[in-house]
């Protein structure tokens, strides 16, 4: 009887460090995720960023971090896409494929500009990011 109260004491003196390491793991996971994300290049970033989203966590402020820096990842794709679209249209007009005077040629003017907005939506994100993570650092 002793023995199974020592052993059920010792069961619940490890049950906050076992947490804790779940929770560093997780913070950990998110770190290296976007560290990944950061030095990823083209398609392997959009990759990248749904990494970031896919991360595990049980504790709010790695949920939150996960949250902004996927809101990050995210905003950076959509500014990215929205460029590259912006970049085949103007390839298009040079080439004689789209009327100048078309709607969609009128209208890549609008998508650069709202291709911008995603990317400085991105930066202020990623620095928010960055912020959180370095918390998670400190803390875990």
């Amino acid at each position: 009887m002793r023995i199974r109260a020592f052993a059920f004491g010792i069961v619940l003196a490890t049950l906050p460090a076992a947490c804790g390491n779940a929770s560093r793991d997780e913070a950990r996971a998110l770190i290296n995720a976007v560290d990944s994300y950061r030095y990823a290049e083209g398609d392997e970033r959009a990759a990248r960023g749904a990494q970031i989203a896919a991360v595990s966590c049980s504790t709010k402020d790695v949920q939150d971090a996960r949250t902004v820096c996927a809101d990050a990842a995210r905003l950076f794709h959509e500014a990215s896409e929205g460029k590259r679209r912006v970049a085949d249209g103007l390839a298009r007009v040079q080439a004689g494929t789209l009327a100048r005077e078309s709607e969609e040629a009128r209208g890549l003017s609008s998508s650069l500009e709202g291709a911008q907005r995603s990317l400085d939506a991105s930066a202020k994100q990623m620095e928010a990011c960055e912020s959180q993570l370095l918390d998670l650092r400190r803390k875990y």
